[in-house]
C-alpha cells in the first residue's frame, strides 16, 4: 500500500450507498460502513460527525 491510499479518510454521511461492484457493506458497533477494495475513496460511514465534548453547553 502506498502513501496515497494509506491516507484516505472516510466520508461521514447520513445515507451510505455502494459506489461500485467492489464496495461491501459492513455493520460494526451499531454503525454501517461501506468499504471498497478497489477504490479507497469509496470508504463511507453512516452517522453524525460530532465533537468529543461532554457536559452542558456553556452560556454565551
Amino acid at each position: 500500500m502506498d502513501i496515497s491510499t494509506a491516507n484516505c479518510r472516510m466520508k461521514v454521511r447520513s445515507s451510505v450507498k455502494k459506489m461500485c461492484e467492489f464496495c461491501r457493506t459492513v455493520k460494526r458497533r451499531g454503525r454501517v460502513y461501506v468499504l471498497c477494495s478497489a477504490n479507497p475513496k469509496h470508504k463511507q460511514r453512516q452517522g453524525v460527525s460530532t465533537f468529543a465534548y461532554e457536559g452542558p453547553v456553556p452560556p454565551v
